[in-house]
């Protein structure tokens, strides 16, 4: 098939290429531009219309745009349905999801195929009516861009940080489409640019070498800088539009998706429009084996198999993201889930032996499976599943389990204080964009109060020696409330929300995050107050956990101690001065010294139910009531009275259901700070309320209330829930998830597993 609409030519030849393929019509396509300058007639004929630079160079954006320079090109891709490259082993580089097609410049939709990986979408309409034939037309070029978000369904603009223009480099031309595209993006930073000034426009080819652009500069995460750019054109609204044109090569944004835009007009009104996204962000990874030697194309050589397709994307995991500068485990051997069923255990053992081996044969295809696997197969009734990373020589399957059956309700349990760790959530923010945004989410509105911290949430998340701040009050509390937030968020993108909600202590303000009943802003807000108003506290005071029930426990408590936790039917955390904890120890062990007793140190590390932490407060006791006041008043201005929530929350201040209005009262906050944690009473009526069987995941930085959990289920005579860890201190928290996600998948769960490990 030959196209002809000028310029546009070979990006609407893509368009029809993915219609014929999404329609069945054939099972391959070859799509190609070409434009060669054989003789001078047209390059004449231009010349006296006034459309060609008089110096011989695209300036485009540029104040000096006068033209563009021709070019001469003849490129070519191949396309085709992903699940039949998988099954023909073909280098993969792009995908198309979807297509749609007006004619007329109104934006109707036609859906196609689930997305694949790279290229997102593409849409073509036309001008129509416009002054003239040489005119393009700023709101059909908007349509365009529209529909083609549309029908690949992506509603947030704000992810696309690259557009590649058509940018012609005419004063008119390059005014109209900036326009265009700052009404669609204006509400975000978006860096432009253009392919023409580097290599000339080569009119109907020009497309396709736009495309073969955005697909290297992908693939070596960098933004590539526009040349003959020195002075912006006037008639751009680069500020208003929050418009840049890169003059030197930038490393992709971090917390930006791996997804470029790119226009091709015609000069008769032929609009066409493709998204793209980076193939390694759906889990696609191809070795450099397998790809093209770069070195006849632009000089440089690629690396070698080993690495990746040009030596320097990282992103090949299940939905991570490496950025550069980690060491070389982290960013050269990502983890991958690799979810595996069958109808019956020994099929089971067969299909992962079968794995195995194929593993052992093709070592350097483990993301391609692990997209694979999770995302386009059936997910059967005996299951298992695998962490590795896609250099690992074997796999290790676990969990081969049958799912649970019938209706199954997941209860979220967010720890409390004291389980924070140096390096918890690192991997994850260098992995996971959207694990990385929440975050910087979060730091913004600290950073936006009229006083805000010297330090950044992200900043000590991801330092190699933050320990001794991780480790105080004034940190940890936001920190840890940080990660948990965002672990509600990742989940969720995974399909993966509570049917109700508890909290330990501190645990509380996510939970009401994760209920819906607070923001994000609020609960950042109330946890950071929370740890800034301890260093208020003037009394010095001390804690201590003990194996005993909380009737019991009270009966050997000296005047200026209390019952700060009741965490189990058998443990319960003190609290109060330092000589009277420790004179209840000594009552506790004189009368039996095999109970359990664990003294909380001051300044010192210690580690107990709630993990290794710098205690230098007794929280829940008479101690936190100094501060009360002014924890009340630092937070009422920062929480709304529209709450609304769908998900049950399970308080421990009170031991019930409560309404989310009350999760709204700043007095409910402090009520938080100041009284028992009654979580063990929580969570007894959180499961008698529940019909259907129980699936717990704790979200938290380390698996902190395993222990206080278990010891509530076997008090009960139903059978024992399951529990799941989201964080374990001192592991990978990105290959923790991936963990997480597996263990629920193979109990049943419905796992989006183009999330799980988070893009």
């Amino acid at each position: 098939m030959t196209i002809r609409t000028a310029c546009s030519s070979s990006m609407i030849g893509l368009h029809e290429a993915c219609q014929a393929l999404y329609n069945g019509e054939c099972s391959g396509a070859i799509v190609a531009g070409s434009s060669l300058i054989l003789s001078p007639s047209m390059t004449i004929a231009m010349t006296q219309q006034g459309v060609l630079s008089p110096t011989g160079s695209c300036k485009t954006f540029d104040a000096a745009a006068d033209g563009f320079a021709r070019g001469e090109a003849v490129n070519a891709v191949f396309i085709k349905l992903l699940d039949d490259a998988i099954r023909d082993n073909d280098p993969i580089r792009a995908v198309i999801r979807s297509t749609a097609i007006n004619s007329d410049g109104k934006c109707s939709l036609h859906k196609n195929d689930p997305i694949r990986a790279v290229i997102r979408s593409t849409a073509i309409n036309s001008d129509g009516k416009t002054p003239g034939i040489s005119v393009p037309n700023s709101t059909s070029q908007e349509a365009v861009i529209r529909r083609a978000y549309n029908v690949a369904g992506i509603s947030d603009m704000s992810k696309t940080p690259f557009f590649e223009c058509h940018g012609t480099g005419t004063q008119v031309g390059d005014a109209v489409e900036t326009t265009a595209v700052a009404n669609v993006f204006g509400e975000c930073e978006t860096y432009i640019g253009s392919v023409k000034p580097n290599v000339g426009h080569s009119e109907g080819a020009s497309g396709i070498t736009s495309l073969i652009k955005v697909v290297l500069a992908l693939e070596n995460e960098t933004i590539p800088p526009n040349i003959n750019f020195s002075k912006p054109n006037p008639k751009i609204a680069f500020q208003k539009g929050k418009l840049h044109v890169p003059v030197e090569a930038i490393p992709w944004p971090r917390g930006r998706h791996a997804r470029v835009s790119i226009n091709s007009f015609g000069i008769g009104g032929a609009n066409a429009h493709a998204i793209v996204d980076s193939a390694a962000s759906f889990g696609i990874y191809t070795p450099n084996d397998k790809l093209c030697n770069l070195e006849n194309l632009n000089g440089h050589l690629s690396k070698g198999a080993d690495e990746y397709s040009n030596g320097i994307s990282n992103r090949i995991s299940n939905g991570h993201s490496y950025s550069k500068g980690h060491s070389i485990s982290e960013t050269k051997s990502p983890s991958v889930l690799l979810p595996i069923s069958a109808n019956n255990l020994e099929s089971l053992r067969i299909r992962v032996e079968d794995l195995c081996c194929y593993h052992g044969s093709q070592p350097g295809s483990l993301a391609g499976i692990a997209h694979t696997l999770g995302a386009r197969r059936d997910h059967l009734l005996y299951r298992a599943f695998c962490i590795a990373t896609c250099s690992a020589r074997t796999l290790n399957f676990e969990s081969f389990q049958k799912k649970l059956t019938g209706a199954v309700e997941v209860v979220f349990v967010f720890t409390g204080q004291g389980a924070q760790w140096a390096g918890m959530g690192r991997d994850l923010i260098q992995s996971s964009p959207s694990f990385c945004d929440d975050i910087r989410r979060m730091d913004k509105v600290l950073q936006d109060l009229p006083e805000p911290p010297q330090w950044t949430i992200e900043a000590i998340l991801s330092s190699e020696d933050g320990g001794d701040l991780i480790n105080k009050a004034e940190f940890s509390q936001p920190l840890c409330t940080a990660i948990q937030v965002a672990l509600v968020n990742y989940f969720a993108k995974c399909n993966v929300t509570p049917s109700a909600v508890v909290g330990h202590s501190s645990g509380e303000i996510a939970a009401a995050y994760a209920a819906r009943a607070i923001t994000v802003a609020e609960a950042i807000l109330i946890s950071y107050y929370r740890g800034l108003v301890t260093k208020c506290v003037t009394q010095k005071g001390s804690m201590a956990v003990v194996g005993l029930s909380r009737e019991s426990a009270s009966a050997y408590l000296a005047n200026g101690a209390t019952v700060a936790c009741v965490n189990s039917p058998m443990s319960t955390t003190i609290s109060g001065n330092e000589d009277a904890i420790e004179q209840s120890l000594e009552a506790i062990r004189a009368e039996d010294s095999s109970i359990f007793t664990r003294r909380l140190h001051v300044e010192i590390a210690y580690h107990s139910l709630l993990g290794d932490c710098m205690l230098k407060i007794a929280y829940h006791s008479h101690h936190m009531r100094e501060v009360g006041d002014k924890y009340e008043e630092m937070v009422k201005p920062h929480l709304s009275s529209t709450a609304g929530t769908a998900v049950p929350f399970y308080s421990s201040v009170t031991g019930q259901l409560i309404t989310p209005t009350t999760l709204q009262d700043p007095a409910y906050w402090r009520s938080n700070l100041e009284s028992p944690v009654l979580f063990s009473s929580a969570v007894k009526a959180l499961l008698d309320d529940l019909q259907h069987k129980v699936l717990v995941l704790e979200v938290g930085p380390h698996s902190a209330l395993q222990g206080p959990l278990n010891q509530i289920f076997r008090k009960r005579s139903e059978a024992a829930p399951i529990y799941i860890p989201t964080l374990i201190r001192g592991n990978n928290s990105a290959s923790s998830v991936l963990r997480a996600a597996g263990q629920l998948r193979s109990s049943g769960m419905k796992v989006a597993f183009h999330w799980a490990g988070g893009t």
